[in-house]
This record gives C-alpha cells, sequence and structure tokens, in this order.
C-alpha cells in the first residue's frame, strides 16, 4: 500500500501478527510504536520493520511517500529490526 503524507500529516497502523514493513520512499518522517520507548526519525531510502503488535504511527516531517507491507520473509526471534537503509 502506497502512503503519501504532506507535512505534519500522520497516518497509523495496528500492527498484527505477521508484523508490517514501513519504507520511506521520499522525505523525513517520525515513527513510533505503542509501547516503544524509542521514536525513530527516518529519512528516505529506508526502511522500519516491526513485528510488534499494536499501533504504529507516521508523523510527517516533509511531504513523504510510505510503502506499507506486511512482513514476508522471517526475522530473528527477537523481534524488532531496527530502521536501516535500503
Amino acid at each position: 500500500m502506497r502512503i503519501d503524507l504532506t507535512p505534519s500529516q500522520t497516518w497509523s497502523h495496528e500492527v498484527g501478527h505477521g508484523g508490517v514493513e514501513v519504507r520511506i520512499v521520499s522525505g523525513e518522517v517520525w515513527l513510533t510504536r505503542e509501547r516503544d520507548p524509542e521514536d525513530h526519525v527516518l529519512s528516505a531510502p529506508a526502511v522500519f520493520e516491526s513485528r510488534s503488535h499494536g499501533r504504529l504511527v507516521v508523523f510527517a516531517l516533509t511531504d513523504a511517500r510510505l510503502e506499507v507491507a506486511p512482513l514476508t520473509r522471517s526475522v530473528p526471534v527477537n523481534g524488532d529490526q531496527p530502521a536501516h537503509a535500503a
């Protein structure tokens, strides 16, 4: 799913069983998750993967385009993968 955000616009998603991958295609965003004490500022090209159940919120710091998809590959048992360059 492609999401286009304007500055200060938010998008949220309830992460379920299989997890989710958020790819920052363009722009810069602030990402936070329910029950996670760390927030993340991500710039394109970056990818954030989460298996943590709960609400994921993305706030656009600039015009931004995201691609959001269910995780399709396995990740280590410890769960979340930090943001990384694509």
